[in-house]
């Protein structure tokens, strides 16, 4: 068993139940990375993990169906910004090509600029209008407030003016290494009824309470700031997710415009 095992990719659970006779080979399947259990209750929970944990990785690559309302993707401007990225071997998209990406297949985006001076900077800003959010573009620097490469909520030429240069000498001081093509500057998406969230747990801390806890803070903090409410949408096949949001309390219902997917709304507030 231990050779088939060491050939295949599936996974192989045993269960050795005894003691003295057996414990030679639970240390063999121990040694060969095979997990071994002494009843048959573990390790049944284990392969049930093990299923949930693949049924779920299908779920998050599951995709909407295509809208008939809305323009053909263009596949080849997609597949070009794709081919570029691999040509250069990077493994991540820049800001500029991931929202061309998202351009290709229809989905809004705030239209984006590079200025390369801070000339041009005051410029685009007069030609977008105000307020503005200003970016470090760079290919280095995938999470641009770490490094001090953001400025949000421009509202005059004078903070645009500043913010080009703070931005530039920032991200020089916290990203010495990192080359910089200019800054990017696109309109400021105010929202001021609505935030938006999401909550991300790593695999290897998955099913430690992780997820629970920060929603639950989400729903005090929020309720404590006053928001009437949440809502959010979920694949109606995620019996998992439709279960953890049911116990926080969102009322969940089948979604009008595409059965596949469910809404969740949440009220924070009495009446």
């Amino acid at each position: 068993m231990i050779e088939v095992a060491s050939g295949s990719d599936k996974p192989l659970v045993t269960c050795w139940m005894g003691e003295a006779r057996v414990r030679e080979v639970r240390a063999l399947f121990k040694n060969a990375g095979i997990p071994t259990f002494r009843t048959p209750e573990p390790a049944v929970e284990l392969f049930s993990h093990i299923s949930a944990y693949y049924r779920n990785q299908r779920l998050l690559m599951q995709t909407p169906a295509p809208l008939s309302h809305l323009a053909s993707p263009n596949v080849e401007s997609a597949r070009l910004v794709i081919e570029t990225a691999l040509a250069e071997r990077r493994s991540v998209l820049t800001e500029m090509e991931s929202k061309a990406l998202l351009a290709a297949f229809r989905i809004p985006i705030a239209s984006t600029v590079v200025a390369r001076s801070v000339t041009e900077a005051m410029v685009l800003a007069e030609e977008i209008g105000l307020p503005l959010a200003m970016k470090i573009d760079s290919p280095q620097i995938t999470h641009k407030s770490d490094s001090g490469g953001v400025r949000l909520n421009l509202t005059t030429l004078q903070s645009v003016r500043s913010a080009y240069q703070d931005v530039l000498d920032e991200v020089h001081r916290n990203r010495p290494d990192a080359s910089v093509n200019g800054v990017a500057i696109e309109p400021m998406i105010l929202k001021p009824n609505g935030r938006e969230f999401a909550v991300v747990v790593a695999d290897e801390w998955a099913h430690r309470g992780i997820a629970r806890r920060l929603m639950g803070l989400l729903i005090e903090t929020a309720r404590a700031k006053g928001l009437k409410y949440m809502n959010g949408e979920f694949l109606s096949s995620n019996a998992r997710m439709l279960k953890f949001v049911a116990d926080f309390g969102f009322v969940l219902s089948k979604s009008a415009d595409d059965p596949a997917v469910a809404s969740g709304v949440l009220a924070l507030q009495e009446g």
